[in-house]
């Protein structure tokens, strides 16, 4: 599945979702393993994979980065 410049694709032999980008060959697949999801919930699985291909791209990484440091990620920490 192509995603503007992602692909997402499942390797049963590394039993893992690569996500790769075909127009950056010289990075390396970002690989989510069956075993880091399997004792999550569906909901747990879909937001741990979104979280982790947001946060794969910098524009996103600095959008939401005050969140990232929140109590909950729903709101961001109280500025001094």
């Amino acid at each position: 599945m192509n995603s503007k410049g992602i692909q997402f694709e499942y390797d049963a032999e590394k039993e893992c979702l690569l996500v790769k980008y075909p127009d950056k060959p010289m990075l390396r697949p970002y690989e989510i393993k069956n075993l880091t999801l399997k004792n999550m919930t569906f909901a747990e699985a879909a937001a741990f994979i979104g979280e982790k291909v947001l946060l794969m791209h910098p524009v996103y990484k600095e959008m939401f980065k005050d969140y990232l440091w929140s109590d909950d990620g729903t709101v961001p920490p109280a500025k001094p």
